[in-house]
């Protein structure tokens, strides 16, 4: 009887030892979702635009400018002030009234967004050349001020 409670206590170990068991994974991962944060922007390199004592009925230099937009794709507008001192920004040249001029794209300011640019690769940049084309005539007197903004604008396209 001892023998056959040793045998049984043997085959029990035996199968107790050859049966596979579960074991912990001895490696895992974390897969890691990375997403820059969008930048719509635009940067411009020149910020002042000065014309002193321009001439009536005269067209200025080409002003220069490089809007820089951010990590997205963007789209530019752009729009302008009134002029501060009593002028007013139209289509064509007239007493009191001037005109501000884009050459690419081709375009006349207003006080309304125009698209400049419809989608700007990331991190690209337009270049655009403003020309102002002073009034015929002038009521408002000589060294009154008639600075306006141009106001860029950068959104998603």
């Amino acid at each position: 009887m001892k023998s056959k409670l040793l045998i049984a206590l043997l085959v029990a170990g035996f199968v107790f030892v050859s049966t596979p068991r579960a074991e912990a994974a001895l490696t895992d991962t974390i897969a890691v979702a990375i997403t820059l944060a969008s930048d719509v922007s635009v940067t411009l390199d020149q910020t002042d635009w000065n014309l002193e004592n321009i001439a009536l009925e005269s067209v200025s230099a080409g002003f220069t400018v490089k809007a820089q937009v951010g990590n997205v794709a963007t789209k530019l507008v752009v729009k302008s002030s009134a002029p501060a001192g009593g002028w007013t920004l139209a289509a064509a040249a007239a007493s009191d009234t001037c005109v501000i001029t884009n050459d690419i794209p081709e375009l006349t300011l207003t006080d309304s967004d125009q698209t400049l640019a419809a989608s700007v690769v990331p991190f690209g940049a337009t270049t655009n050349i403003f020309k102002f084309h002073a009034p015929t005539a002038d009521t408002k007197g000589g060294g009154v001020s008639q600075g306006v903004t141009i106001t860029y604008t950068a959104s998603a396209p």
